[in-house]
């Protein structure tokens, strides 16, 4: 089994000067554990594949370091680095067998023949791919998902301490794409290395990870376990790039808001916004409005007219029409939302804890 590296980013930032100045990288610091499986998540342009190249020894940081168990590699260059990385594109040698594909960084790293058949067997075994079956296939004449287990098996190959993956699954449809991951966590298991991971898919990412970081704009927004980052968002950005949300502007005057006919305290969500007179914003995911009373007398009701209704199987995504200009969207259970009908008025109920409060 190969053992993990610890992985430290430490203010690192990152321009490209090509057409004017890009910041893609704006001090950014985090720290993956060893062993742990951790996703870097964000939208098109935020930077994560920049820093996936940097701790891979492909781009060098503008200002900060990059520590392996708290050895500074920053100027290490890729191949010094105790790395193996799959590429969006996969990079395989399209006129190579998966057997040289598998075995050619062994090659150039010159260990003996009989080493380099052990080990291709191992790692094809790994990624489930029978080395009789498999291993005298040409790439070409792989499915999609078998060429990324032979991209993924040709950068186990030499027991790197960290694996490297930008967007491997992206273009796979879904049901391959969650064969794919489920596969991934169980070869990281196995392997105990350090695995970093780029996504843009929030699912991917949530279904993966052990931790996750959030970017936008080169800035992590926040670090921490997919449910941590779900239900306790740092910032409107990152509770709406985890998943859908209600999110709802009001005015607070004394720490009070009004909503609907409802004068709502701000300390039953913040006990440190009992007096805040500003703008806020309230968000709450569409899953935790309920039509059925909840136990205790803690929860909001609001009264709202049903807009319309979409099936979703066992769920059934309810669109309200509240007050002024407030739409909220709720996922209920079919068999509850059933009896209503578009244009009926309905009473919906939110837990306070479920609401959350930031500053706008």
């Amino acid at each position: 089994m190969s053992r993990g590296v610890e992985v430290r980013v430490e203010n690192v930032s990152k321009a490209f000067r090509d057409r004017g100045v890009t910041q893609a990288l704006k001090g950014v610091s985090l720290t993956v554990r060893r062993g742990e499986l951790f996703s870097i998540l964000g939208p098109s342009g935020c930077g994560k594949t920049t820093l996936l190249r940097i701790l891979a020894g492909l781009l060098k940081p503008d200002e900060g370091r990059i520590f392996f168990d708290g050895v500074d590699v920053t100027d290490t260059p890729a191949y010094e680095r105790p790395i193996g990385m799959v590429f969006q594109d996969l990079a395989l040698f399209p006129h190579l067998s998966v057997y040289r594909n598998v075995s050619f960084s062994l090659e150039i790293a010159g260990w003996p023949s009989d080493r380099i058949e052990k080990r291709v067997r191992e790692v094809l075994q790994l990624v489930r791919l029978p080395f009789e079956e498999f291993a005298h296939r040409k790439i070409s004449q792989l499915s999609g998902g078998q060429q990324q287990r032979v991209a993924i098996a040709r950068a186990l190959a030499r027991e790197p301490k960290l694996l490297l993956l930008d967007e491997p699954f992206s273009h796979l449809d879904y049901k391959i794409r969650i064969e794919l991951i489920r596969e991934l966590k169980r070869l990281q298991r196995d392997t105990g290395v350090t695995t970093i991971y780029v996504t843009h898919d929030r699912n991917e990412a949530m279904l993966l990870s052990d931790r996750l970081a959030v970017m936008k704009d080169g800035v992590v927004q926040q670090v921490g376990t997919p449910e941590e980052v779900y239900r306790s968002p740092a910032n409107a950005f990152v509770a709406s790039f985890m998943g859908e949300v209600n999110i709802i502007s009001a005015r607070a005057v004394n720490g009070v808001v009004k909503l609907g006919g409802l004068e709502i305290s701000l300390d039953r969500f913040s006990p440190n916004l009992g007096n805040y007179t500003g703008n806020v914003l309230l968000l709450l995911r569409p899953e935790s409005i309920s039509l059925a009373p909840p136990a205790g007398d803690g929860a909001l009701k609001l009264r709202v007219q049903l807009a319309e209704k979409l099936f979703l199987g066992p769920y059934t995504k309810l669109l309200l029409e509240g007050w002024e200009d407030v739409r909220l969207e709720a996922l209920a259970p079919t068999r509850e939302a059933m009896p209503l009908e578009p244009g009926s008025v309905v009473d919906v109920y939110v837990e306070a804890s479920e609401v959350k409060v930031y500053l706008d």
